[in-house]
């Protein structure tokens, strides 16, 4: 009968195993010295660097929507001539947002001296990593359905960095604002051409139906002279009814005789020079008076309400200090470590070279 021994025997690789693990332990515990000065030398660096580092600032500014009452300016057209293009608070906010993101607005915000003095110091003169380092500190985020917006700058400075947030959302506002000015003001000048050609259509549209009238009136009067009928004709062959063929109309008019034909047609010439009966034309002098007179200044349009300015933050962004720290220690024991396993295996190799 097998002893439990006999049937489980133990193997010497194990065995091997076991001793070659506690004397790894037993080597580390040895060369502790070495590993905690690798520890302490990673943890001197990253210490530096976290507290020796300049470190970097971030302000936000918080922007809502416009209320009416901010868009009025933008109204004017629209009561004036109702085909206007209709404003809404969504609309000039979205406008403002397409501003804010635009290359335009950094540009014109990052060629101010201060601000490009400072990235050009940063990028070593560099103008293009300047421009990489401007648009890597400034960040622009929307909200859902763009109803709310924010812009962050980071700077080395809190009071720099919320000043500078301050600056570029009043430098877009203004460009937003500008630009719908603009565009209104374009807007008023097409309906003033169009209004200039429908009146200049109405009056060459008046002329030609005084023309045509008078043509038929000397005609039908030619035919009353020829039949010496000085006065109205009174007889039942007197044409009845409405026909649209001309002739039918100069058979009725010359039954008017002489007198009264010449009569109207004296009157007919004289509404030549009286345009107050071309039909709708007060009413498109006045609208085209008032689009002339009417001014658009961009800055009564307020695109953005700044909900929450950008203020300075005394707590830095970056470095993390706890976080460097931290993550100085774990790297240099694991470091220490492997460095005294490396120390370790030279040693034994030359033990046994010796030996």
């Amino acid at each position: 009968m097998q002893s439990p021994a006999d049937r489980h025997p133990v193997s010497p690789a194990n065995c091997d195993d076991e001793i070659d693990l506690l004397d790894l332990i037993e080597g580390l515990w040895k060369q502790k010295l070495l590993i905690m000065l690798v520890t302490l030398l990673f943890t001197v660096v990253g210490g530096c660097y976290a507290f020796f580092t300049t470190p970097t600032y971030l302000a936000t500014s918080q922007l809502i929507p416009p209320s009416t009452k901010d868009i009025d300016e933008l109204e004017k057209l629209k009561n004036i001539d109702s085909s206007g293009s209709n404003y809404t608070t969504e609309t000039v906010f979205s406008s403002f947002l397409l501003t804010l993101q635009s290359n335009d607005a950094r540009k014109a915000f990052f060629e101010q001296p201060e601000v490009k003095q400072y990235f050009l110091t940063k990028a070593g003169k560099d103008s293009i990593l300047a421009w990489h380092l401007f648009n890597e500190a400034i960040s622009i985020n929307t909200g859902k359905d763009n109803k709310t917006a924010s812009v962050s700058l980071a700077t080395d400075s809190p009071q720099k960095a919320a000043e500078w947030t301050n600056e570029f959302v009043s430098l877009a506002a203004e460009l937003s604002s500008n630009k719908l000015a603009a565009d209104l003001k374009e807007e008023i000048q097409t309906h003033i051409d169009n209004l200039k050609q429908e009146i200049k259509n109405s009056r060459v549209s008046y002329q030609s139906q005084i023309d045509t009238e008078l043509s038929k009136l000397n005609e039908a009067l030619g035919i009353a002279r020829a039949l010496n009928l000085t006065e109205p004709l009174r007889t039942d062959s007197v044409i009845e009814g409405r026909s649209d063929m001309m002739v039918d109309e100069i058979r009725r008019l010359y039954r008017l005789g002489s007198k009264a034909l010449e009569a109207e047609i004296a009157a007919i010439g004289e509404r030549r020079k009286n345009e107050v009966f071309i039909p709708e034309l007060s009413r498109l002098e006045r609208n085209l008076n008032l689009l002339e007179k009417l001014a658009v200044d961009g800055q009564n349009i307020k695109p953005a309400i700044v909900d929450l300015q950008a203020q300075p933050n005394d707590k830095p962004i970056k470095p993390k200090k706890l976080f460097i720290l931290a993550l100085s220690v774990v790297l240099g024991g694991m470091a220490g470590i492997v460095t005294a396993l490396l120390r370790m295996a030279i040693i034994n190799r030359r033990e046994k070279s010796a030996d």
